[in-house]
């Protein structure tokens, strides 16, 4: 039980050091994305600092609890606290305690929308130990002073231990990714291709689900810190007390049961209150799934939401996924469903965390969504947007943002001149294809950015600064042609990959005298690839659409029918694609071949 304690203590510790490092290790995603997969947004230094000192402590306290069985008898006294007059008040107290503080973590997992499978568990562990204690008031003298202590211990443990490890174990188990599929992409696709983004190939709503689950168990405010310690601090006291009675037991040759003749009892009509707290957890947390299950079955693009007690007309929505990574037809590419009124009414609680939308008309962000101060995560691929408002200049909350044209629409003509000016908290920044977006915004805002990239923004002539970026490590710039100079990079910079772009090879010189020292230090790609991707401002035809019928993977008159960047499937000359899918077929990776489509790949 202690090793298995200082053990995952130990584990919360470099989870909070290194958020990052530590899920792409647990989900094996190290290779993918230059590390970058989850884009999980560092700890301030100073919080950061703090939460080491506090699980700190709770190491220590394991350890100290370890050398008290492993030295004896010379850290004890007597047992004084198990014989103790009042020793029932206390564990009474105590008990309640404990109780608001899991009652303060259940109302997390409802708010935070995590899977009801989770929700149950842990409202199921918080009524029975509130029943433990009823239990010990009504029959006191069934049971000893050791044993009240030992189930409290080991209820303790399961909040502050084995709850967090089964949850880690649960998010793992119900992520689905082909790992070997997205590694052969890397190795076959240049840099800077969309095929390369492995978190693009995965399915967003379970990234969307995965990371909602592993954040709950970072620290990452005041009450997380507060609720985390709090347990922790109940566990490691009880444990303690459990190894010096069974040290002390064998000193004294003293029976298991202690004596409880001068101990006052509880008066027997307490346990009513706990055991009312244990129905009323288990009602409370099936009263909010229903009402939160029953208010957002409208809305099957909403997959996380809160869950609450109280019935609204509108669903407390956190993550809005609405993705079609392959539309199949003319008719679909060309006029796809319009999801302006489907993003203001899940914007209308101000819940939403996560807005995701890929292949639906979107010309321009509802104003309701300014109520969602919290947003975190914007991903907006052919969605036709025009315009963004000058209202998200307060989205500071803001972690991911990607937003990609078509280049048969209009696309983005500017952006607010402040837009980054306090989104401290962006980690990743992509905007591609908007023919006509010529300035962009100073960036000296976002001081978490670990990517940055820009796609086809032929109309873009400068790029402010990214010197002050001390975070920074990738910077994609593909097919921006009107791009006269490379921008000074920040030393932290460890990818960079220029493509089609005139300050590739224009002479002009560099605006940093650090520049040319730092392109010699970072992995660069310049100017000369195979099949650069300026091809994706030629859009396809209804003839190549139609060809395909919306089936992958067919042969067509050019070559093999595809779903380029997610794109509508149509007939697609690049032979790079065509042989990437037979080593897929020849490796047994990826979706599974149709030999009657696929025969000619070598699909048997």
């Amino acid at each position: 039980m202690i090793s298995v304690s200082i053990g995952w203590t130990a584990w919360l510790v470099i989870l909070t050091v290194a958020p990052n490092q530590t899920a792409n290790y647990l989900m094996g995603t190290t290779e993918l994305d230059d590390g970058n997969f989850w884009l999980i947004i560092d700890p301030e230094p100073v919080f950061m600092i703090v939460s080491v000192i506090c699980l700190g402590a709770f190491l220590l306290s394991y350890v100290n609890v370890l050398l008290k069985m492993t030295k004896s008898l010379e850290f004890w006294n007597d047992l004084n606290n198990f014989e103790g007059r009042r020793r029932k008040l206390f564990n009474v107290l105590n008990k309640s305690l404990d109780l608001t503080i899991q009652l303060a973590a259940l109302y997390r997992l409802l708010e935070d929308g995590v899977p009801t499978m989770l929700c149950y568990t842990y409202a199921a562990l918080v009524a029975a130990n509130s029943l433990s204690c009823a239990s010990f008031i009504l029959a006191p003298g069934i049971h000893s002073a050791f044993s009240e202590v030992f189930v409290d211990t080991i209820f303790d443990m399961l909040f502050a231990v084995v709850w967090p490890i089964w949850w880690l174990w649960y998010s793992h188990m119900n992520f689905d990714f082909d790992r070997a599929k997205a590694l052969l992409y890397v190795s076959m696709y240049p840099s800077a291709w969309f095929e390369r983004q492995a978190r693009r190939m995965a399915n967003s709503s379970e990234v969307t689900l995965f990371l909602i689950s592993f954040d709950a168990l970072r620290m990452k405010s005041g009450l997380d810190l507060s609720i985390r310690m709090a347990m922790n601090l109940s566990f490691s006291h009880r444990l303690g007390r459990v190894v010096e009675f069974m040290i002390l037991q064998q000193r004294q040759k003293t029976a298991s049961k202690q004596p409880l003749t001068d101990q006052l009892n509880i008066r027997r009509p307490t346990a009513l209150l706990f055991v009312f707290v244990s129905v009323g957890v288990l009602v409370y947390t099936n009263q909010s799934i229903v009402t939160s299950v029953k208010t957002c079955c409208a809305y099957p693009e909403c997959v996380a939401y809160a869950y609450r007690w109280s019935e609204t007309e509108f669903c407390p929505c956190r993550a809005l996924i609405d993705v079609d990574k392959a539309p199949r037809s003319y008719a679909e590419w060309m006029n796809p469903l319009n999801v302006t009124h489907l993003l203001r009414d899940l914007s209308l609680t101000g819940d939403l965390r996560v807005i995701e939308v890929v292949n639906r008309h979107l010309p321009t962000l509802p104003d309701e969504l300014q109520r969602c101060t919290q947003l975190q995560s914007i991903t907006l691929a052919y969605t036709g947007i025009e315009v963004v408002p000058d209202w998200c200049t307060a989205l500071t909350k803001l972690e991911y943002l990607s937003i990609e044209g078509r280049s048969i629409d209009k696309n983005l003509v500017a952006l607010p001149d402040q837009l980054f000016d306090k989104m401290q908290s962006l980690t990743f920044l992509h905007l591609g294809i908007h023919q006509n977006l010529a300035t962009f915004p100073l960036m000296t805002g976002p001081s978490n950015l670990k990517m940055f990239s820009l796609a086809l923004l032929v109309s873009l002539e400068e790029i402010p600064s990214l010197e002050s970026l001390h975070k920074l490590k990738s910077v994609l710039l593909t097919g921006d042609v009107a791009l006269l100079r490379v921008p000074n990079l920040s030393p932290s910079v460890t990818t960079l990959v220029i493509l089609d772009a005139a300050a590739c090879c224009n002479g002009t010189p560099r605006t940093s005298r650090a520049m040319p020292q730092l392109l010699d230090t970072v992995g660069v790609a310049t100017c000369q690839f195979p099949g650069t991707p300026s091809d994706l401002l030629v859009a396809s035809t209804r003839e190549q659409i139609d060809e395909c019928n919306g089936v992958m993977y067919k042969q067509c008159a050019t070559g093999m029918c595809y779903n380029l960047r997610m794109q509508v499937i149509a007939c697609q000359s690049e032979e790079l694609h065509e042989a990437v899918r037979r080593r897929e077929i020849q490796l047994g990776i990826g979706q599974p071949c149709d030999a009657k489509v696929e025969k000619w790949l070598g699909c048997q």
